[in-house]
């Protein structure tokens, strides 16, 4: 579930706010290289990985922990700080395990 919704987010966003991570012909980013990046974070910040190595989840997430920050600090509304695609890394920021949440979820 959410894999499916950083999908959507990602593929959904305005491209003229994302920030340009790689550019295809007509300038615009690379929606695939935004999916990657979503399901390195999830992979990095699961479970498994965050018992074992935190390091690859933190540098990761590292640049993106404004987006789960409250208050005048936050950045989750900043389109151009692309949070959807970095939803992964709340497991390292809440300290929850990422099949544990979606575990509640169902």
């Amino acid at each position: 579930a959410a894999s499916l919704a950083i999908g959507y987010a990602v593929i959904n966003g305005d491209p003229s706010k994302l920030p340009y991570f790689a550019a295809s012909d007509d300038g615009m980013p690379d929606q695939q290289q935004l999916l990657e990046i979503a399901e390195r974070v999830i992979t990095a910040c699961g479970e498994n990985e965050l018992n074992e190595d935190r390091s690859e989840c933190q540098q990761l997430c590292h640049s993106k922990l404004c987006c789960f920050e409250s208050g005048e600090y936050s950045c989750e509304e900043d389109e151009s700080k692309d949070c959807a695609v970095y939803a992964g890394c709340e497991a390292l920021v809440e300290g929850i395990p990422l099949e544990a949440a979606e575990e509640d979820e169902q």
